[in-house]
C-alpha cells in the first residue's frame, strides 16, 4: 500500500514541485532543465538539425540529451519523482526497456540487438523518462506539449519546403524521404501533433490560437504531400475522435478545424492523390492484401515469430533480419540462388513489438498505446464540471483529459500501419501521461479533502492505483454502486 501525498495548500508546496501562483496563471517554464528538454524534443521529433550540414558533425541531439541528463542528475531538486515511481506509463516503459534487454541473448542477432539498444533505443527511453521527471506542475506539462507541437510544425515545414517529391509507379507524386523518416512516419508524428495542437488551441490566447491553426494547416499539407494512405486514415481518425469524443468544443469550432485540415489537403494534394486515396475503399485489390511482401502477409509472419518465440521474441531490431533469413521466401531464394529477397519492416507497431519482444512486449506496447484512452476518461468523470470554465490551470488540465485520448487514438490508428515501437512519439505520449497522472494525483487528493471530487466527497484517499487516488477497498453501501459505476 502506497501513501498518497497529503493535500498541502498550494502556497506551501515547495519549489521542488514548482507550484503555480495562487492566480493559477499558466506560462511556459524557462528554467535550464525545461529549456534543454524542450529543445531536445524539437530536435528529436523534427530532425530539423539535419537540414544544416554544419550541425551534423556536432550531433546536437545527442549533445542536448547528454546535457539534459547531466543537469537532471546534478539538480535533483528540479525533478519530480511522483510520475516516475507511481504511474503505470512509467512502469510500462520500464517494462519495455527490460524486455528489449532480455530479448538480446535469445534473438537472431545478439550483436545487432545490443548495438541497436545502445545507439538508438536507449535514447528514446531516456527522452521518455526525462519528460516524466521534468513535469512538476501544469506549467511544465504545458511546456512539454508545446515542445511536441513546435516539433511537428518544424517537420511539416521541412516536408513542404525542403523534402523533394518524386513520381511513384502508382502514378502519385509523394515525398521521397525525409532524413531518417519516410513519408508514412511523418504522418504518424503529424496526426498526434494535430491532437495536441487542438488542445493548445482550446486553452491558449490569440497568439497561441493563431500559431496552432498555422501548424495544423501545415501538418495537413505535409500529410497530403506524403501521399500516405495511412496518414489520411490517421487524419480521419483524429477528425472522428474530435467529433465523437470531445464534448467541450462547440460544433462550429469542430467544423472550422475540419475545414482548416481539409484546406491543407486541398492546397498541397499532389498529382494522383485522390486516386490513391480511393484505393482504400478496395483493400482486396491492393498489393498489401494479396502480395507475399504486402502488409497482411508481413503481419501474419510477424505474429508467427511471436508464437514461435513467445517469451522474448526474435530480438529487438531483428524483424527485417528474420524476413531476409528465416522465412520460406528467404530459404527458397537461397536454394534457387535468387537474390531478390527484401528485408521488410513489420509495418505495424504492435506486430513489431510482439515479434521482437514476445508476448510480454506485445501486451506492454498495447497498454502504452491504448490504456490511457480509458484512464483519461476515468479522471475526467471525477473532475468537477466547474473546471471546464474555471481558472486557467483547471481549464487546461480538464482539456488535457479530453485531448490526450484523441492523440492516443491518432497514434493507435496510424501506428498500426508503421513500425514505431522504438520511435519517439509513443514514449513522449507515455511521458506526458505519467506527468499528468502525477499532477492529478495531487489535485484529486486536494479535492478529496475539500469534498470536490464527484462520488468521493466524504471518503478519505488511502491508496494508489496507477498513480491516482482511489476509493477505499470497501466503501459504504450508499457510495458503493456509484463508485463501481465509475
Amino acid at each position: 500500500m502506497t501513501a498518497v501525498p497529503s493535500a498541502t495548500p498550494t502556497s506551501q508546496v515547495g519549489t521542488r514541485r514548482g507550484a503555480l501562483p495562487a492566480s493559477g496563471r499558466l506560462k511556459l517554464s524557462f528554467d535550464p532543465l525545461r529549456v534543454l528538454l524542450f529543445a531536445l524534443l524539437v530536435l528529436s521529433i523534427s530532425k530539423i538539425h539535419a537540414k544544416f550540414a554544419f550541425l551534423i558533425p556536432l550531433r546536437p541531439a545527442l549533445l542536448l540529451a547528454l546535457l539534459t541528463l547531466l543537469y537532471a542528475v546534478a539538480n535533483p531538486r528540479a525533478l519530480a519523482t511522483d510520475g516516475l515511481l507511481k504511474t503505470w506509463p512509467s512502469k510500462v516503459m520500464a517494462g519495455l526497456g527490460f524486455m528489449a534487454c532480455l530479448s538480446v541473448p535469445f534473438g537472431l542477432s545478439m550483436g545487432g540487438s545490443a548495438m541497436f539498444i545502445l545507439t538508438d533505443y536507449s535514447k528514446i527511453l531516456i527522452l521518455g523518462f526525462l519528460i516524466v521527471v521534468a513535469i512538476r506542475n501544469t506549467n511544465d506539462l504545458l511546456t512539454m506539449i508545446w515542445g511536441y507541437v513546435i516539433a511537428t510544425g518544424c517537420l511539416a515545414w521541412l516536408a513542404i519546403f525542403v523534402f523533394r517529391v518524386k513520381m511513384e509507379r502508382t502514378g502519385i507524386e509523394r515525398i521521397a524521404g525525409g532524413f531518417t523518416y519516410d513519408s508514412n512516419d511523418m504522418c504518424v508524428i503529424g496526426v498526434v501533433g494535430i491532437a495536441m495542437a487542438l488542445l493548445l488551441f482550446q486553452t491558449s490566447k490569440m497568439r497561441g490560437k493563431v500559431t496552432t491553426i498555422v501548424i495544423m494547416l501545415m501538418i495537413a499539407m505535409m500529410i497530403a504531400r506524403s501521399g500516405s494512405r495511412g496518414g489520411f486514415l490517421g487524419l480521419l481518425a483524429v477528425g472522428g475522435a474530435m467529433f465523437v469524443m470531445v464534448r467541450t468544443v462547440s460544433m462550429d469550432k469542430k467544423i472550422a478545424v475540419a475545414g482548416v485540415l481539409g484546406l491543407g489537403l486541398f492546397l498541397a494534394a499532389p498529382q494522383g492523390y485522390v486516386a490513391q486515396m480511393k484505393t482504400i475503399l478496395t483493400p482486396t485489390e491492393d498489393y498489401n492484401y494479396n502480395s507475399q511482401t504486402g502488409r497482411m502477409e508481413l503481419w501474419k509472419r510477424g505474429m508467427g515469430y511471436m508464437i514461435t518465440h513467445p517469451a522474448t521474441g526474435i530480438g529487438v531490431d531483428n524483424f527485417q533480419r528474420a524476413e531476409g533469413t528465416i522465412t520460406d521466401l528467404a530459404i527458397q531464394a537461397r536454394t534457387e540462388s535468387y537474390t531478390g529477397v527484401r528485408w521488410n519492416a513489420a509495418h505495424n507497431t504492435l506486430v513489431q513489438a510482439g515479434s521482437e519482444m514476445g508476448i510480454p512486449g506485445f501486451l506492454l506496447m498495447a497498454m502504452l498505446m491504448y490504456r490511457g484512452i480509458y484512464e483519461m476518461y476515468r479522471i475526467r468523470r471525477r473532475l468537477p464540471k466547474t473546471w471546464i470554465k474555471g481558472s486557467p490551470e483547471e481549464r487546461f488540465l480538464y482539456q488535457v483529459s479530453v485531448f490526450l485520448p484523441v492523440a492516443l487514438v491518432a497514434f493507435g490508428t496510424s501506428g498500426l500501419l508503421v513500425s514505431h515501437a522504438y520511435l519517439e512519439s509513443v514514449y513522449v505520449l507515455g511521458g506526458l501521461q505519467a506527468g499528468f497522472y502525477a499532477i492529478m494525483a495531487r489535485k484529486l487528493a486536494e479535492l478529496e479533502m475539500t469534498g470536490g471530487v464527484q462520488a468521493m466527497a466524504v471518503q478519505p484517499v488511502r491508496r494508489y492505483r496507477g498513480g491516482l487516488p482511489q476509493a477505499p477497498a470497501s466503501p459504504p453501501p450508499s457510495l458503493e454502486g456509484r463508485f463501481n459505476a465509475r
